[in-house]
């Protein structure tokens, strides 16, 4: 039978191996971290995601968990030059040890970047400009304007094709909410997963090759509100047509994205 006096011995000992066994085993439920090479199909409603080459990508996810809360990255080769990333922060639940299913929501940001595209340069119409020489109230009573001003208008159109073209090579939104399923199989008990899953996601999302037409649709608008004589004559519509002016319809900014694929996944 133990003594007092083994007990008073006994009962630091114990502590001590309490205490240096308490981070071993609460580190894994506090943080994970997991990488996982992947491939998806890829598709949504909107022009940008009818811009790929390709239906499928191919990528990463890196991440970790961090007492219950993900966060996580994607990256996607969509074509030539063509990527899809996303950043993620949500919850998840897991069921199962050597087969894993995880059910979780998300919400993070969006981004696309494609080839630099050709961008048109604005050139009036000849029947818009008067004759060389003919001054301004000449040419406002013809329904024209001046050379010099049409060559100013082009070369101040000129500073945005820059712009336009940098512009167009992105797409930018977020995830409202995104949900996820994923089924894993256990290769390496608790280390290798070989997995499927999918992605539903709510987006707010703008293209910029719209985000440039709407630019220049305001461009013009200033330029028509100048010279309502041409607008009579219907000038700024073809104008229009020409350089893809238009504004954005905020009806197309949002809606739906999905992502159905595998993936072999490494959890720490």
């Amino acid at each position: 039978m133990p003594t007092l006096r083994s007990l008073r011995h006994a009962a630091p000992a114990a502590f001590v191996c309490a205490l240096l066994a308490t981070p071993l085993s609460a580190s894994a439920d506090i943080i994970s971290v997991y990488a996982a090479a992947k491939a998806d199909w890829v598709a949504g409603t909107g022009d940008v995601y009818e811009r790929f080459d390709a239906d499928i990508g191919y990528g990463a996810l890196l991440g970790f968990e961090l007492v219950g809360v993900d966060f996580w990255g994607e990256a996607l080769l969509m074509g030539q030059d063509q990527y899809m990333f996303t950043g993620n922060i949500g919850v998840d639940l897991s069921f199962g040890d050597d087969v894993r299913f995880n059910l979780g929501v998300d919400t993070g940001p969006l981004v696309f970047h494609f080839p630099e595209q050709d961008v048109r340069g604005l050139v009036i119409p000849s029947f818009l400009v008067a004759d060389p020489g003919v001054n301004q109230s000449t040419a406002r009573s013809q329904g024209k304007i001046t050379q010099e001003e049409a060559q100013a208008y082009e070369d101040q159109y000129d500073d945005y094709v820059e712009l336009e073209k940098e512009a167009s090579q992105w797409a930018l939104g977020w995830n409202l909410a995104r949900a996820r399923l994923s089924v894993e199989f256990a290769l390496v008990p608790r280390i290798l997963f070989l997995g499927l899953g999918g992605h539903v996601g709510y987006h707010y999302l703008i293209n910029g090759e719209d985000a440039a037409a709407d630019v220049k649709s305001v461009a013009l608008d200033q330029l028509e509100s100048e010279h309502p004589e041409a607008a009579d004559l219907g000038v700024f519509r073809e104008l229009r047509k020409s350089i893809g002016a238009k504004s954005i319809d905020k009806d197309n900014l949002h809606g739906l994205n999905y992502n159905v694929g595998a993936f072999l996944k490494v959890e720490l």
